[in-house]
């Protein structure tokens, strides 16, 4: 598949199949999230796979109830590290600035490639920050949950 074509193809999906997305294609999700261009070469961005029926229930919660977290096989979570980036580029939040280009950068490769592997996802931004963090024991802060499956 072109770029073109998963440019067209790519859409925001909230139901998938009943079916397992595999750890090849995850893995191949996290990859293309990472590479991207990231100011100063900072890379502040962790992206979290998560797959535990527990840890999407709690997921979902916290998100205003959207049951696509629950339903979808694997919720990937981009988070930040602020302060990393911020450490380097501190004049005029630039640092956050960065980071949140480097979040849309991590989605938009993750939503090109899930559509060329015939899966389906939506970026979500709706959530409590605080509690998600909570949820997931991680120190970064969440941009984006991106419920990932089958359609």
């Amino acid at each position: 598949m072109t770029v073109e074509e998963a440019i067209n193809k790519r859409k925001s999906i909230r139901r998938y199949k009943d079916e397992p997305v595999t750890l090849d294609e995850i893995r191949k999700l996290i990859e293309v999230g990472h590479k991207v261009p990231s100011a100063g070469g900072v890379h502040p961005l962790a992206i979290y796979s998560i797959e535990d029926k527990e840890t999407k229930n709690k997921l979902c919660e916290v998100a205003l109830n959207q049951e696509c977290i629950r339903q979808a096989p694997v919720v990937l979570v981009i988070a930040a590290d602020f302060v990393k980036m911020s450490s380097r580029y501190s004049r005029g939040g630039r640092g956050d600035r960065y980071c949140y280009m480097e979040a849309g950068h991590a989605g938009q490769n993750i939503s090109l490639m899930a559509a060329s592997l015939g899966l389906g996802c939506v970026m979500i931004g709706a959530f409590n920050d605080i509690s998600v963090k909570e949820v997931l024991g991680i120190n970064e802060n969440p941009l984006y949950l991106i419920p990932v499956g089958r359609i």
